[in-house]
C-alpha cells in the first residue's frame, strides 16, 4: 500500500480581509491565537520595560555624583536598546498582519508610521468594518 501526499489549503481556516489604506490595497490577515499571544507577551514586556526605564530616569535626577549619574545614563540607554528591540518585534508582528502584495516594503513603513497604537486601532478598525459589513 503506498501512501500518496495529501494536498490542503489553509485559507479556509485564516481569516483574511482585503483593505485599502491610504490608496494601497493591503491584504490583513486576523490574528491567530499564536500571534496574539506573542503580542501580549511583548506588550506586556514594553509596559515592564518602560516601567523601569521612568525608575531609572527619577533616579537618575537623584543622583548624588556624576559618577553616579553616568553609570544609571549607561544602564538607561541600555534599557532603551532593549525597549527598541520589543517596540521592532511588536512592529514585526503587524507586519506580518498586512501583507502589502510585494515585498512588504510598504506594510513595513506603513506600520512604522502609525506607532504600535495607532497600528492597533487600524487593525481593529479594519475587522470592526469586515464585521459589520459581513452582517449586511
Amino acid at each position: 500500500m503506498s501512501l500518496e501526499s495529501v494536498s490542503i489549503s489553509t485559507s479556509k481556516y485564516i481569516t483574511t480581509v482585503k483593505a485599502n489604506i491610504d490608496g494601497h490595497d493591503y491584504t490583513v490577515r486576523k490574528m491567530g491565537a499564536g500571534t496574539q499571544l506573542d503580542l501580549s507577551r511583548e506588550i506586556s514586556n514594553l509596559m515592564k520595560m518602560r516601567t523601569e526605564l521612568l525608575n531609572l530616569e527619577g533616579k537618575m535626577k537623584k543622583a548624588k555624583t556624576d559618577e553616579e549619574a553616568d553609570k544609571m545614563l549607561a544602564d538607561n540607554m541600555d534599557k532603551m536598546e532593549s525597549f527598541n528591540k520589543i517596540v521592532n518585534r511588536v512592529e514585526q508582528i503587524f507586519i506580518d498582519l498586512f501583507d502589502d502584495g510585494e515585498d512588504g516594503k510598504r506594510s513595513a513603513k506603513l506600520i512604522h508610521a502609525l506607532g504600535i497604537e495607532n497600528t492597533q486601532k487600524v487593525y481593529n478598525e479594519i475587522f470592526d468594518k469586515a464585521e459589520q459589513d459581513a452582517k449586511e
